[in-house]
């Protein structure tokens, strides 16, 4: 047969089954690690520590009384031996800092392991947050670091055991989720779609020894790799970066862990959700640009596949439809319908591992191409409004 005279069709299928396959490819290895992972936990076929290291929590507050006072119970009553909390009070409003400063007083009465100070008003040339963090990294008394957040609460008092099982002599990193409130509002369920794909490809990647960011919502590492790095002075002129970046730059294929059980999760417990996780997309997308190594451009392949996948499949639709060739539509429908059981599938299952109830099915589709499009925009408005006011040292 003349290859010259097969028909379109044939061609789009051909396409479209490749790219297909690409995406295969992508959610068989790494978007399925998530799900291997929490079965290799379950049928103890992943070493943990038993022994329980004294830690210390690390935690830069900005303006967030009301904020503490829900979360620092939580975190002061963790149920493991011995710890120490770290607050170090960054807020500029006058009002709110002696508010803070009253609230971390009586707290201390009842949990004497809670210890505060404060960032210098004259502070310069760094940003708030950084001063913080390095303030309480250079006061904490253990090798061990826990972060996370003002905004965020661990959903279990065993929140800090989880984390510390994975401390073992070869560990210097350990990365955890940190999650979202589920409400009934398309903004939430864009926003759980949003946090969650991005788990299933940084946490993936890092179950695969290929770890290359963490979120300091929800993460843990020893004291020492501050120091080798020299805290964050390789990034001062970044507002932020104290999380993703500095694990970019010191995470390893054998010194990084994951840690994905129900009890080792924290969740943002604020009103101000959506706002709150835009502008922190915002914030990494800026950070992603000093990344090291190039393991994060290799989702923008399987973004590019799966539109080229999703157009292939509409365009070859179109033409099965205008022939009349209801054969072909069949085959390129089957081919879409295919795709969207195993994502469904994995995306689901991940999804519950992190803490959610609710099934994405008949959403997924927008939602699958509306990621792509608003990370675009994000990247937009970096690039011609904002990108100064988060390079910006406070």
């Amino acid at each position: 047969m003349n290859i010259e005279s097969l028909p379109v069709e044939v061609y789009l299928l051909l396409t479209a089954s490749l790219f297909f396959l690409i995406q295969l490819l992508y959610y068989a290895l790494p978007y399925s690690q998530l799900i291997r992972l929490r079965r290799k936990s379950r049928k103890g076929k992943i070493a943990y520590e038993e022994s329980l290291p004294p830690l210390s929590i690390i935690l830069a507050a900005d303006n967030a009384t009301k904020k503490l006072e829900r979360q620092l119970p939580r975190l002061l009553e963790q149920d493991y031996p011995e710890y120490e909390v770290i607050v170090i009070n960054s807020s500029t409003d006058p009002a709110e800092i002696e508010a803070t400063n009253d609230l971390l007083e009586r707290l201390n009465l009842k949990y004497p392991h809670l210890y505060f100070s404060f960032t210098p008003k004259s502070a310069r040339y760094i940003s708030r947050k950084k001063l913080a963090l390095t303030l309480g990294i250079k006061a904490s008394q253990y090798d061990w670091l826990v972060f996370t957040e003002p905004d965020f609460c661990p959903v279990s008092n065993q929140w800090l055991r989880k984390m510390a099982r994975n401390f073992t002599d070869s560990t210097d990193i350990v990365l955890g989720y940190a999650g979202y409130k589920e409400e009934k509002s398309l903004k939430n369920r864009k926003m759980i779609y949003a946090s969650t794909f991005d788990a299933i490809r940084h946490l993936g990647l890092a179950i695969l020894h290929l770890p290359y960011k963490g979120y300091g919502k929800n993460l843990a590492y020893r004291k020492k790799l501050f120091y080798q790095n020299k805290g964050y002075s390789s990034h001062l002129n970044l507002l932020r970066g104290e999380d993703d970046l500095f694990i970019n730059q010191l995470a390893t294929s054998t010194n990084t862990r994951v840690e994905l059980s129900p009890d080792a999760i924290v969740r943002y417990e604020a009103e101000n959700q959506y706002p709150y996780w835009k502008n922190e997309t915002l914030n990494y997308i800026l950070s992603s640009y000093f990344y090291k190594g190039k393991l994060h451009y290799l989702f923008g392949l399987e973004t590019c596949t799966r539109i080229l996948f999703y157009l292939t499949i509409l365009i070859g639709i179109i033409f099965t439809a205008r022939s009349l060739n209801y054969l072909w539509g069949g085959l390129f429908l089957g081919l879409f319908l295919l795709r969207y059981l195993f994502q469904g599938i994995i995306f689901n299952q991940s999804a519950h591992i992190l803490g959610y109830s609710r099934k994405f099915i008949l959403g997924l589709f927008p939602l699958d191409l509306w990621h792509p499009i608003q990370n675009i925009k994000s990247k937009a408005q970096l690039l011609f409004k904002g990108k100064r006011e988060y390079m910006r040292k406070e």
